[in-house]
């Protein structure tokens, strides 16, 4: 017979094997409950499994690493009754999504995600420049973004640091209150090139049909 101990819960999750290189013991970590849909409550890795979990077969198999969370009390304090302080709002089998912070940076300047791409030379315009399949050459690639200057594109080299799903730093090459290109995909890391004229448009407005 096995008891829970409700005092101590953890969250086991599957990381991707792209993204468990990035995660370490000791990371601390935001889960959302799905039964507590206005809660939002803290963790901190404790157990990093070193071999894979293969789901699937041949070009369609997934590799993820299973990973421990321990919940941390405190953020459920809020939840305890004071007339019964063992109670755990929390119980075996409860669904939760995670997101674990494998760096934290404060005060920085951001811009989406989608505003930065690749060129393998800045000072070329050639149209298949963001295409090349040279390898020998995609070393010399570097980050750049585009910059929004009356009316006119001006692409600028930047330095990035850490990002998420959707923002990322931007270390070096850009000014607080310049304002970066964003659109489809396909417009800023392949058809966008510098000097070229711009109109603005509104997000909402930029996938309506005519």
């Amino acid at each position: 017979m096995r008891v829970a101990n409700l005092q101590h819960m953890e969250v086991n999750v599957e990381v991707n094997e792209n993204d468990i290189v990035r995660v370490s013991l000791h990371d601390t970590c935001t889960i959302e409950v799905d039964a507590y849909l206005n809660e939002e409550f803290m963790g901190v890795v404790t157990e990093i499994a070193t071999s894979a979990n293969t789901l699937g077969v041949s070009a369609e198999q997934v590799t993820n690493f299973d990973v421990k969370i321990m919940v941390l009390p405190e953020s459920y304090a809020n939840l305890i009754p004071e007339d019964n302080p063992k109670f755990s709002p929390l119980r075996p089998g409860m669904s939760a999504t995670v997101e674990i912070r494998t760096e934290y940076a404060d005060n920085v300047l951001i811009i989406p995600i989608g505003a930065v791409t690749t060129r393998s030379d800045t000072t070329d315009n050639s149209q298949d420049e963001s295409i090349k399949d040279d390898k020998d050459k995609k070393k010399d690639f570097v980050e750049v973004v585009f910059i929004y200057d009356e009316g006119i594109a001006r692409m600028q080299e930047v330095e990035i640091g850490i990002q998420d799903n959707t923002n990322i730093q931007i270390i070096a090459g850009l000014e607080d209150g310049e304002e970066v290109v964003t659109g489809p995909y396909s417009l800023v890391s392949k058809s966008l090139r510098d000097g070229n004229e711009l109109k603005k448009t509104e997000r909402k407005d930029l996938f309506k049909e005519d």
